[in-house]
């Protein structure tokens, strides 16, 4: 019996030597990885053609510090083997999707750890300042984001969303109809339709005639788009994306051999354009003429409409003579007032754009801006309101906000590389910020403020 109770007595020694034996026998630990922290549950948001920026958490290796390898997934793709991810957003996330399925993978030679996260890419097109110019190369569009603060030029805003679909080499105009862009050049002869939150191409419609000169933004209830070509005028129905040519030819009827301005503007409900052979503004669709007298003998600079697309100011100038301001009514027939601008260096260089809740004109003399209130019936300012550049640069393009809040104006230096086109916004109300750029663009063609 003392003998059965002795070896259970030293079984019990040995067992308990195996349990505190801290050595390893042989074999190396397992170093297992751990991440002190999550990445955020909400998911992280970026703007295609950004960087999207993220730092690996840190890490924690059971026993002992062993060489780490990274990869990063997003959307199933490997995009980087870095520590930390800095990733160019390519592609934008789709509605069906939501966001991206993204993981980090930390792995080391005994096996591997992974965090996921989800990433959304939007448009970085949302709202802003759209600028067509003339490069080297042919049309150039450049986009300041105006909804997001800091937000420099983006160059080439079409050419990167569309590399297998080129603009024409020289650009003509641009307009926003709804959620889509339409942008016309030549060379060939075209007009792209765009979606405007992406900056994709949608269609490519073959423009029939020779030489796109202006293309207008039709009045809410329609989708006609006004095409000018050498004085002669061709519809898009966008609503069809086909082309139509019906009231050019009751034109001819009514007015042989008439060249129309490169102009036209909703007012109300209608759509006015201007014969320039004649001197005659009148209704495109109905042919009611507003006012002959007033423009008799006359050549259009540039109309604007004003108090809410109900009015309108039409600048004209007969030869030898200082132009002219017409402020009228065409829907109710109301001839307001006709000035003389002598003195005011208003040519048919100047650049106008009109506010739709003030009596404000707007209007350039070289690189300065003078505001005009045309209810004072003539009563022109001495001195100019903003300045942008240097003497001898020139104002090309000015867009208001809707709610007036801003002025955005682009200009040209005198001297300068090809990237010679430059541009400023002015806060007029409330506290936006303002800013100036510069090398932005070449010969600037066209600027309008999408939405």
């Amino acid at each position: 019996m003392r003998n059965i109770y002795f070896a259970l007595g030293l079984l019990i020694v040995l067992a308990g030597s195996c349990i505190d034996n801290e050595s390893d026998l042989g074999t190396n630990k397992i170093s297992r990885i751990k991440f002190k922290m999550q990445f955020d549950e909400n998911g992280y948001r970026a703007d295609r053609w950004t960087e999207f920026a993220l730092d690996c958490p840190e890490i924690i290796q059971e026993n002992e510090e062993k060489p780490l390898t990274y990869r990063w997934d997003i959307n199933y793709k490997t995009v980087s083997t870095e520590k930390d991810l800095r990733f160019i957003c390519d592609e934008l996330t789709t509605a069906e999707q939501g966001s991206f399925p993204c993981r980090l993978t930390v792995s080391n030679e005994d096996g591997s750890s992974w965090l996921d996260f989800r990433l959304t890419v939007t448009s970085p097109y949302q709202e802003g300042l759209l600028i067509m110019s003339k490069v080297e190369e042919g049309s150039m569009l450049s986009f300041k984001r105006e909804d997001k603060k800091g937000q420099e030029f983006q160059l080439n805003a079409y050419k990167l969303n569309n590399p297998d679909f080129p603009l024409g080499s020289e650009p003509r105009d641009i307009l926003q109809l709804n959620e889509f862009l339409y942008i016309g050049t030549e060379n060939p002869n075209q007009i792209v339709k765009v979606n405007s939150q992406t900056m994709e191409a949608v269609a490519l419609l073959d423009y029939p005639g020779e030489h796109l000169d202006f293309m207008s933004v039709p009045p809410a209830w329609t989708y006609t788009i006004y095409c000018f070509d050498n004085g002669r005028e061709i519809e898009l129905d966008a609503s069809q994306d086909a082309f139509m040519n019906a009231y050019q030819q009751a034109i001819d009827d009514i007015y042989p051999g008439a060249e129309l301005a490169n102009n036209a503007v909703a007012v109300g409900w209608s759509t006015v354009v201007y014969n320039n052979t004649d001197g005659i503004l009148f209704d495109v669709t109905s042919f009611e003429e507003f006012f002959p007298e007033e423009f008799l003998g006359k050549k259009l600079i540039d109309m604007k409409s004003c108090k809410d697309t109900e009015e309108l100011l039409v600048v004209v100038e007969s030869v030898g003579q200082a132009p002219d301001i017409v402020y009228l009514n065409p829907g109710n027939s109301v001839h307001y007032s006709t000035v003389s601008t002598a003195g005011t260096g208003i040519s048919n260089q100047s650049v106008f754009v009109a506010s739709q809740q003030y009596s404000r004109l707007y209007y350039s003399v070289g690189n300065q801006i003078f505001v005009y209130d045309y209810s004072t019936n003539g009563n022109f300012p001495t001195q100019a309101s903003y300045t942008v550049g240097q003497s001898g640069d020139v104002i090309k393009a000015m867009v208001l906000t809707e709610d007036d809040s801003k002025l955005y104006v682009a200009w040209e230096s005198a001297s300068g590389d090809e990237l010679k086109g430059n541009a400023k916004c002015f806060v007029l109300m409330g506290d936006g910020e303002e800013w100036e750029e510069h090398g932005i663009a070449g010969d600037i063609v066209r600027m309008i403020y999408k939405l």
